[in-house]
């Protein structure tokens, strides 16, 4: 089955981004990523065949730990066209999710796994899909009520997720950063 390495966004974000996958199944976009219990969040890689999904979990656990939550910087509502059209919030390549992509490529490498091509460094564009599975002819409406909503908002990404799809589970997550030490004394 397919899994993504994914950055998922906090609780805030990610409603921010149900209304939108809400808004747009209205306008005539298909609910797909609403049906498939889509988690909003960044891929940073793809993994098209993984086996055993527990080998990756200890490198993700270190992963998470290095990398502290940061806001991510919307850019622009935009799509891929091909095959089939996809709508999605862009988000800024910054220093943070550079890295963030570099890493998740790291562990693929020390696993000995392949990253899907679309998200290979030079082809990646980090985003948040919004509207997926519906039919080409839509496409002038569902970017242009995704244009007209409110998306400029602050998006946080807090955690780390192992996701096996389609449908969605999440297989594995962890919060971004180092845990807590309590003084037990």
């Amino acid at each position: 089955m397919p899994h993504a390495i994914e950055l998922l966004f906090d609780d805030a974000s990610a409603a921010a981004v149900r209304v939108l996958w809400s808004t747009l199944a209205e306008v005539g976009a298909d609910d797909y990523v609403i049906r498939n219990g889509s988690i909003p969040h960044v891929a940073l890689a793809v993994i098209d065949n993984l086996p055993d999904p527990a080998s990756l979990t200890e490198k993700l656990s270190y992963l998470a730990q290095q990398i502290e939550p940061a806001r991510l910087k919307p850019t622009a509502i935009a799509c891929f066209e091909s095959p089939a059209p996809v709508v999605y919030l862009g988000f800024a390549k910054d220093d943070f999710l550079a890295a963030a992509h570099q890493a998740a490529m790291e562990v693929l490498a020390d696993a000995g796994l392949s990253n899907n091509d679309l998200y290979q460094p030079g082809r990646w564009v980090p985003h948040c899909t919004l509207a997926m599975e519906f039919e080409a002819d839509k496409l002038d409406a569902v970017l242009s009520a995704s244009k007209a909503m409110e998306w400029k908002v602050p998006f946080c990404a807090d955690r780390l997720g192992l996701v096996e799809y389609p449908p969605t589970r999440l297989a594995w997550s962890s919060p971004l950063g180092k845990p807590v030490e309590h003084d037990d004394g």
